[in-house]
């Protein structure tokens, strides 16, 4: 890697951020200085408290919650006084999509073996891709997560025709089997059973989570955390599995699904922006990322079944509010133009941002940079505490290191690489799309993982407010100096993994593959 210290020694004379230890407000710019007390920890709780409130019900894409969810932030960057999509008055990039689903009273199931017959409608179900199916008397195969080892002596095909019914653990701790399910489900393609179910003890489902589909290119996304199980929640159901044998039973399932409806749906990138103060350079954009979409409802655990998400991402949401908010306070506005943006669909494969990458509000390639902020809130890092620091996705991918290491030597937070974590996140978070285009972007985050990811638990009595509002102002001392300063961030021509991204710089980030 080539040397850094020149560009350190001119950023720190054009903006004076160069300190060992946090300066007093007076070695500032006032701009800087004044914004810095903007930033709260009372109103980043307040922020996120409503996002993450059992109101908006997880905000799955698409959802009732994530449109309340994309008002609210529209009402505060309007409230802000940033400026709206040029040409119009609106925050709201709209994507009109595609959602395929079918509706829970046309599902029905049935059971017969170990000596009852038990009948199930679709509110008893979770199923995530919602494929036709007309199963009748087909046999039952028993098997466990806990257990694949008897799938691997089956030949290809052989449970053609069959249903399994299998155990798994509850959705609040499914992360630690997640990749047994993977594998689990990669049986399930080899052998090729007319249905794999999940049974589960409960009384009701988390429903059926339908499919969006892009007009594009006619495309279903995939969900990440999704299996392609369907899970069925049934004491007497969850009774009678315990008492088959496993392996090959006597039991026999039917199960009706009917063809998928397709219904248009409008989902929503939100956009403020704060335009910058230089005749010419304010013709070029850093953008500010985070995705406000999570993943929704899950059949009820001890009272709760609403995926709050409020670390992934209510945090990264709030920071961009409050960061967005404190910009456009400023009485000195920075040169270049700085575009604030939450996102849709981040859940179901980054749909947002490439969305926006396909359809941009400014050229990509007048757009010198995307901080993208994740997971801002919790300290429990699942490695151990981390505080008063943040990862950075793609850590030595680009010189935007240079300027986060100085706002944080401002604001008393180091810039660190997770050396199991920070490469490996780079493509799959939000930034992945302006990369591919060519433009340095990276994930800022406070935690890669922690405790209740994806889980029940993310919840925001669970932040660390005032380390949140210490990463929040770091992140606004480095946006506000990669807009103030004339020169471009640059991808390391030294590290290899910047190769692709180098060559999209060069050739216009015109290349932009969801």
């Amino acid at each position: 890697m080539a040397s850094r210290t020149p560009i350190i020694t001119a950023l720190c004379a054009a903006v004076f951020l160069c300190h060992a230890e946090p300066p007093t407000a007076g070695r500032l710019p006032p701009a800087v200085s004044n914004a810095f007390h903007r930033i709260s920890p009372d109103s980043l709780k307040g922020h996120l408290s409503f996002l993450a409130s059992d109101l908006l019900e997880g905000r799955n894409t698409p959802s009732r919650g994530l449109d309340i969810a994309a008002e609210y932030i529209a009402a505060q960057f309007r409230r802000a006084g940033l400026d709206p999509i040029p040409g119009t008055d609106s925050y709201f990039q709209t994507a009109r999509w595609k959602y395929k689903t079918v509706p829970a009273s046309a599902i029905a199931m049935s059971f017969e073996g170990s000596g009852v017959r038990i009948e199930l409608d679709g509110t008893r179900f979770t199923i995530p891709d919602p494929q036709a199916r007309d199963i009748r008397g087909a046999a039952v195969y028993k098997t466990s997560l806990d257990k694949p080892g008897r799938l691997n002596a089956l030949a290809e095909g052989s449970l053609e025709g069959r249903v399994v019914l299998l155990t798994a653990p509850s959705p609040s701790r499914m992360g630690v089997y997640a990749r047994r399910l993977e594998d689990l489900e990669r049986q399930m393609e080899r052998l090729r059973p007319a249905a794999a179910l999940i049974v589960r003890k409960g009384s009701v489902g988390g429903g059926v989570r339908g499919q969006l589909i892009d007009p594009e290119d006619g495309r279903t996304p995939r969900r990440e955390r999704d299996s392609g199980f369907l899970a069925v929640y049934s004491d007497e159901l969850a009774a009678a599995f315990e008492s088959l044998p496993e392996g090959e039973t006597t039991a026999k399932v039917s199960l009706r699904i009917p063809e998928p409806g397709e219904a248009p749906v409008e989902l929503k990138n939100v956009i403020g922006i704060l335009p910058g103060s230089d005749p010419e350079l304010k013709d070029t954009y850093v953008l500010v990322t985070a995705h406000y979409d999570h993943i929704g409802t899950t059949a009820p655990e001890d009272g709760d079944g609403i995926y709050n998400g409020a670390n992934d991402d209510g945090s990264g949401t709030v920071s961009v509010i409050e960061i967005a908010s404190a910009m456009a306070a400023m009485e000195q506005r920075p040169r270049r133009t700085v575009v604030f943006m939450t996102v849709f669909g981040e859940e179901q494969g980054l749909l947002g941002d490439y969305y926006y990458a396909r359809h941009p509000v400014f050229p990509l390639e007048k757009t010198i940079a995307d901080i993208n902020l994740e997971h801002m809130g919790r300290t429990d890092d699942s490695e151990g505490p981390h505080a008063n620091s943040l990862w950075m996705t793609g850590y030595d991918y680009s010189n935007i290191l240079d300027v986060f290491a100085a706002a944080g030597r401002m604001t008393g937070v180091t810039i660190q690489k997770n050396e199991g974590n920070s490469d490996a996140f780079f493509g799959r978070s939000d930034n992945a799309a302006y990369a591919e285009a060519g433009i340095p972007a990276h994930t800022f985050c406070a935690v890669f993982l922690f405790p209740d990811y994806h889980g029940l638990g993310d919840e925001w009595r669970k932040i660390d407010y005032g380390n949140m509002a210490r990463l929040a102002r770091t992140v606004l001392a480095a946006v506000w100096t990669l807009a103030e300063r004339s020169e471009v961030p640059h991808w390391n021509s030294q590290n290899t993994k910047t190769e692709r991204y180098r060559e999209a710089r060069q050739s216009g980030g015109n290349k932009v593959n969801p």
